[in-house]
């Protein structure tokens, strides 16, 4: 799920297991520009989670897509209305960053919500949930 789709990039592609980065490999996801797009996993049940990895979309145009920072959410409202693991974060173009939570946290719901000015894209390539 998330706030929105542009140019096919479904959220599924987020969980397809290709860390791929390049957009025409048709493995990332996309929302149009908004205020604070936002992408989200059901896991299904509640679960400790250990470590979260995300993969930044590579490729034309990527200076638009995280020149902004983002919060990670984790809990068990799907609305959302869950709380940050560790403050804002960030990841450049082509990269990958492992987030683990100090405290660890539980949820069912993992959301990535890109923290903007104004509007702006949201695109993930690929999201990791490892649990306990």
């Amino acid at each position: 799920m998330q706030s929105s789709t542009d140019h096919g990039g479904v959220p599924s592609r987020a969980v397809d297991g290709d860390r791929n980065s390049a957009w025409a490999r048709g493995s990332c996801t996309h929302t149009y520009g908004e205020a604070a797009p936002w992408w989200q996993v059901d896991l299904g049940t509640t679960k400790s989670i250990a470590e979260v990895l995300i993969v930044a979309r590579g490729g034309g145009g990527v200076e638009r897509l995280w020149s902004n920072t983002f919060e990670l959410l984790i809990g068990d409202q799907s609305n959302g209305l869950n709380p940050k693991c560790g403050d804002r974060h960030a990841v450049l173009p082509y990269d990958m960053i492992s987030i683990e939570c100090n405290p660890r946290m539980s949820g069912r719901y993992i959301r990535i919500v890109l923290i903007t000015a104004s509007s702006d894209f949201l695109t993930l390539c690929e999201v990791e949930v490892y649990t306990d």
